[in-house]
């Protein structure tokens, strides 16, 4: 019986031990939750799925997108000045961000998370390098 409460409360150490580490690098006000947001599909690409915006720090927002449907090859995805997705989308980027590849992207951007979420901004994929302006998903930024 000792051996096995032993074992029980050795186990419970090596889970505090490696779960602290994990919660200590979250920013103070950020839960880890994100603002997770719809991507949907344009032009019958049968890509959608989400972006989330995590901040990092009062400066800094990694923007994360998961798609389903998406071919293996690189898409360019950026943030562009667009009220919504089915607005006037302003062609020059605002914000590049990391090629979606295999339906993920993330990206750090030096910029607060307010700002992304104000209502000015959506997140676009392109289909190909070759043709960005040529959008198959996107997702509009707003609280």
């Amino acid at each position: 019986m000792t051996t096995r409460l032993v074992r029980s409360v050795l186990a419970l150490a090596f889970a505090l031990a490696y779960t602290g580490p994990a919660v200590g690098q979250i920013p103070p006000g950020d839960l880890g939750l994100g603002n997770k947001l719809g991507v949907q599909e344009m032009n019958n690409s049968g890509e959608a799925g989400e972006v989330t915006l995590f901040r990092r720090g009062n400066n800094a927002t990694l923007v994360v997108l998961n798609l389903q449907g998406a071919p293996h090859r690189a898409q360019p995805v950026a943030i562009h000045r667009a009220r919504g997705c089915d607005s006037t989308i302003q062609p020059a980027p605002v914000y590049r961000l990391n090629n979606l590849v295999n339906g993920h992207s993330a990206t750090l951007l030096k910029v607060p998370m307010a700002k992304l979420l104000s209502g000015n901004y959506s997140v676009l994929v392109g289909s190909h390098p070759g043709n960005p302006n040529h959008y198959v998903s996107c997702g509009y930024l707003y609280t």
